[in-house]
């Protein structure tokens, strides 16, 4: 059919691949109008509202945090923001607050010391670490993992996962570092602490921590009981401690489980 053969105001409808006459007239029925036209006032709001929450979560992150914001699947608006610092010569986060802006709701926030943070076209994950070890056995060890993975059908959903596994050390030096906390812990009771070992009290629950994870078993009941003589900071070291403790001790209950 050419164009020009058309006549004026006349109507076809589709019938496979080929065009027909409709012999009355036909009517354009507008009775959708209303919800066509509700639905691009929605979206506009809904935009506009999507602008404001990017720009309130900037204005209420400090600069120095570096607030960002990611766009997922043309889907989800996720605004985060963190402290950088760094551990030996790799970048770390702290003290992340997470916000997914379509739903005005915070997801993930949390004052841990260090994390990694990774992202993908569907997901925003975060990797908490703990620093553990004695004298210069220090280092960075994954502990929990949040995956926040985002649908092509407009759904998400939040995972988090306990990856930690304990760092292994010699075991004469274990048996060695058990003996000399455990020495020095009775020192502190008597109020007999040396003042060159006041840097030691800030690592008492973590040595016991970590002579528990390479075998020494007793060394579990000196972890808790330190919470009752320790305060300041090695108290809060303590705390930090116990919650790697039940996470680990979590892993290992959850896999017997499943065997």
């Amino acid at each position: 059919m050419n164009i020009w053969k058309i006549k004026r105001d006349n109507s076809y409808y589709r019938y496979g691949s080929t065009s027909i006459l409709i012999d009355d007239q036909f009517h354009i029925n507008e009775n959708n109008k209303q919800t066509v036209n509700s639905i691009k006032k929605y979206s506009i709001n809904n935009l506009k509202g999507l602008i404001d929450g990017v720009q309130e979560f900037n204005s209420f992150s400090h600069p120095e945090y570096l607030p960002e914001n990611i766009v997922f699947l043309d889907q989800f608006v996720l605004c985060w923001s963190a402290w950088r610092d760094k551990y030996g010569s790799k970048e770390y986060y702290s003290e992340i607050d997470v916000q997914l802006i379509n739903e005005n709701k915070k997801i993930f926030i949390s004052a841990v010391q260090y994390a990694d943070i990774e992202i993908t076209e569907k997901q925003f994950k975060i990797i908490e670490l703990v620093p553990l070890g004695y004298d210069e056995n220090y280092n960075l060890y994954p502990l929990q993992e949040t995956s926040i993975n985002f649908q092509e059908n407009g759904t998400y959903t939040i995972a988090k996962q306990i990856i930690f596994e304990p760092p292994s050390f010699d075991k004469n030096e274990i048996e060695e570092l058990y003996m000399r906390t455990k020495s020095l812990t009775k020192k502190f009771k008597q109020g007999i602490f040396p003042k060159q070992e006041n840097n030691f009290q800030e690592g008492i629950a973590q040595y016991y921590l970590i002579c528990y994870l390479n075998g020494i078993k007793e060394s579990r009941k000196d972890l808790i009981e330190s919470r009752e003589y320790l305060d300041g900071s090695a108290a809060e070291w303590q705390i930090e401690c116990l919650r790697i403790l039940n996470k680990h001790e979590e892993t290992i209950a959850n896999n017997e489980y499943k065997t």
